[in-house]
């Protein structure tokens, strides 16, 4: 079975990072999931943006958290992309649920912790979607077992990055699988963007399988590593170009 291609904060690569353009590209371009990551505004707006500020994708260095959402949509998140994409707006969770079509999928990354479950609970029990449909991860444990507990329907993968300890400290593959099978988490969702060339042996990936978990992997836009990874039997690889990988294989 082919891994479903999941569209990195939608097609990021050409579009503006998390915005309704990069989402709507991504469907347009026959996707068959999305990514986004959400923060909370200083109002508690549940929104669509990757980094603890808005430097990156808005050239003003402002704090998420300190910022209520009027002043966030004030910001310019596409010029940065260049000038066709002048004027995106940072969007909401709500807004990027909308362009789900009934036949796609979505994984939503938390960024910050236990704040943002009843927001997102909120919003989740609102949404047009199908639970199966929607798809919550985390680099924070405790976080993603809060949102599990709140929306036992969806599935909950773990973020973790074997190659980079500074996000999961001391966590080993054998660790992460007692960890999420204990949680009852339905996946691992593993950090790859390394080398290709040095992956000959992808071992993890048929370890997760074996133990029953869902199993993806970030960020990969290299078709070596991809086909690599198909190899383990991978449900999904997340990639900033989702059409471009999805052709190549």
């Amino acid at each position: 079975m082919h891994p479903v291609i999941v569209a990195h904060r939608g097609e990021s690569y050409d579009a503006p990072e998390n915005t309704l353009a990069s989402m709507q590209l991504a469907w347009e371009r026959g996707a068959k999931a999305i990514e986004t990551d959400i923060r909370l505004s200083s109002d508690h707006q549940v929104i669509a943006i990757h980094d603890n500020n808005t430097c990156k994708t808005a050239g003003k260095d402002c704090l998420v958290a300190e910022q209520t959402f009027a002043q966030l949509r004030e910001l310019d998140a596409g010029s940065h992309k260049g000038k066709k994409w002048a004027g995106e707006k940072i969007p909401t969770l709500s807004e990027i649920l909308q362009t789900v079509p009934p036949e796609g999928n979505i994984s939503i990354e938390l960024k910050v912790g236990l704040e943002i479950v009843q927001p997102l609970a909120e919003i989740l029990h609102q949404t047009h979607l199908n639970p199966q449909q929607i798809c919550l991860i985390a680099f924070d444990l405790e976080a993603l077992i809060a949102a599990r507990d709140t929306f036992p329907a969806c599935r909950t993968h773990w973020l973790i990055d074997l190659k980079n300890t500074s996000d999961n400290k001391n966590v080993s593959l054998g660790n992460a699988i007692e960890i999420a099978q204990t949680n009852n988490l339905t996946g691992l969702d593993i950090g790859v963007n390394i080398d290709p060339e040095n992956t000959q042996n992808i071992t993890w990936g048929k370890g997760i399988k074996k133990a029953g978990l869902e199993l993806y992997a970030w960020t990969v836009n290299d078709v070596t590593l991809a086909k690599k990874l198909i190899d383990t039997g991978i449900d999904g690889i997340t990639s900033d170009r989702a059409q471009w990988l999805t052709e190549q294989l």
